[in-house]
């Protein structure tokens, strides 16, 4: 089953084949890629789409939401974001709107990466708004095991 109609397909180019314990490659390759799964806020159970890509010390990316399963009135909006991380914490701030919504507000969020690279969780930072969990649909990145 598609997660979004196509005009959100994400255009992220695979990063690495997966391999045993990874570590990243660099820190910038940690959140490149495209991430999907769900949010919650006053509209309810969110369909939510992450493409994210290296830019400098941050990333940037695009945050798309759509209806979900048991939520199909949720209307479909997109808009810029910008990433960065201290202390393992990732930070998502809203930027411009790319397709708004009436009656729609931006939201960021914080969260962590899972251990295996695969899951990024945390809470949505605005109010009346719970939790995101998204799940990593490229690879995450893989160096070798080899010491230099």
């Amino acid at each position: 089953m598609t997660f979004l109609p196509t005009k959100f397909a994400p255009t992220a180019v695979v990063l690495a084949a997966l391999w045993g314990a990874m570590l990243p490659a660099s820190a910038a390759d940690l959140l490149t890629g495209d991430w999907h799964g769900s949010y919650i806020c006053y509209q309810g159970l969110t369909r939510l789409a992450l493409v994210i890509m290296p830019d400098g010390d941050r990333w940037t990316g695009r945050f798309m939401f759509g209806p979900h399963e048991s939520n199909p009135n949720v209307p479909f909006g997109s808009y810029d974001i910008t990433v960065t991380e201290t202390a393992g914490v990732y930070t998502i701030m809203p930027g411009d709107w790319v397709d708004q919504p009436d009656g729609y507000a931006a939201v960021g969020g914080s969260g962590t990466l899972s251990a295996d690279m695969m899951t990024l969780s945390g809470k949505v930072n605005f109010d009346g708004c719970g939790g995101f969990e998204v799940t990593r649909l490229t690879p995450p990145p893989a160096i070798s095991r080899k010491k230099k």
